[in-house]
């Protein structure tokens, strides 16, 4: 259901209200819910959880299959990537959203080229003008993702991680 209503806000035109530039550029709200999952999960359910936000963005959009790949590879990335490295505050949080952000975006505007899409207007500074937007809507969300989380079961996962260590 969570994923459904990121969906649904992410690839449908009611994020035009907060669209910037005459570039349409918006934040990647599926993204953005992938990321937060991915750094919260287990590296287990984290990984699955991506690779299924990316099948919702393909689905949801133009081209099948660079989104998938995309989020699935970054969102593998990000579970393992939390392992190694503690991420106390938002602020490192947001960055690693924003570095996410840019690599995914570059990934599925390489993946689309290849299979024949034109995205000329998919230019690299629109990519990072979607990943700083991308990681302020994330700051901004934080509390909505948090309780997300909780109704998905994955901040009871992570308690009980915790205690078994």
């Amino acid at each position: 259901v969570v994923l459904l209503i990121a969906t649904v806000l992410g690839r449908g035109n009611l994020l035009n209200i907060i669209a910037v530039t005459k570039f349409n550029i918006r934040p990647d709200i599926l993204l953005v819910f992938m990321a937060h999952f991915a750094l919260r999960a287990s590296a287990f359910d984290a990984i699955i959880a991506s690779f299924a936000v990316g099948f919702a963005a393909d689905l949801a959009g133009t081209t099948m299959g660079p989104a998938f790949l995309a989020f699935g590879i970054i969102g593998s990335a990000l579970a393992h990537l939390r392992e190694m490295i503690v991420l106390r505050s938002a602020i490192d949080k947001a960055a690693v959203i924003f570095a996410a952000a840019v690599v995914a975006g570059t990934i599925v505007h390489l993946l689309a080229r290849i299979q024949g899409y034109s995205a000329e207007s998919q230019s690299f500074l629109i990519i990072l003008a979607t990943a700083v937007y991308s990681a302020v809507v994330w700051y901004l969300l934080r509390p909505v993702l948090n309780a997300a989380a909780g109704w998905t079961g994955i901040e009871n996962e992570r308690r009980n991680l915790r205690r078994r260590r």
